[in-house]
């Protein structure tokens, strides 16, 4: 079970769920200094240890551990990719173990990099599904043009297919909704002019 400041991904199978699934995976932020990173990074970890006690509490549940909690050097996509991959698909496998129980998985990620692994076992089990992805950067960055190298900002262009992370895709783009997005990188603001995914704008109340 996770102590306080574990980083958490939580997977809340059902109200009465066994267990809840919790995985480590936190990067360092290569634009912060290394002292500023480390308190962000402890920031990251007392809000995802707070979401974690306050839904076992509220489902009653035991959390479970997938991989271990620790710091990504600041390195390119591919590294940071095969780094995280062992945890990715242990937080896969587990994902596909509760949907083929007919249960429902909720949940609540440290980082946006994980989708690559549980969005794609998501859509086998429900390819009606729709991907809401509510966030201030569209992630839809890839390998070839992105800027920063964060395996973060690639997160949904991977479950679109766009790239191969070698973790599954499936996500048609008719099926993705990209909420409040604000902070475009070129080549995502292209993808959205061009109308390859559903877009809501940032407005009055959003």
């Amino acid at each position: 079970m996770g102590g306080p400041g574990r980083p958490r991904a939580l997977v809340a199978v059902s109200r009465v769920a066994p267990d809840i699934v919790t995985v480590g995976l936190v990067r360092q932020d290569r634009r912060m200094p290394p002292i500023e990173d480390q308190r962000r990074a402890s920031v990251t970890y007392a809000s995802s240890s707070l979401i974690g006690d306050a839904l076992s509490q509220r489902l009653t549940t035991v959390n479970v551990t997938i991989g271990e909690p620790g710091r990504v050097d600041p390195s390119w996509w591919d590294v940071e990719l095969e780094r995280a991959r062992p945890s990715l698909e242990l937080m896969a496998r587990r994902i596909d173990q509760v949907m083929a129980q007919g249960l429902k998985p909720i949940s609540a990620l440290t980082r946006c990099a994980v989708a690559l692994a549980t969005q794609p076992v998501v859509l086998r089990h429900r390819p009606d599904a729709v991907v809401v992805w509510m966030d201030a950067h569209a992630d839809l960055n890839e390998p070839g043009n992105t800027t920063t190298g964060y395996l973060g900002g690639m997160a949904l262009s991977g479950v679109l297919g766009w790239w191969d992370s070698g973790l599954g895709a499936g996500l048609p783009p008719s099926q993705a909704v990209l909420v409040g997005a604000r902070d475009l990188d070129p080549a995502e603001q292209a993808q959205i002019e061009a109308g390859r995914v559903v877009t809501v704008a940032v407005g009055e109340g959003l």
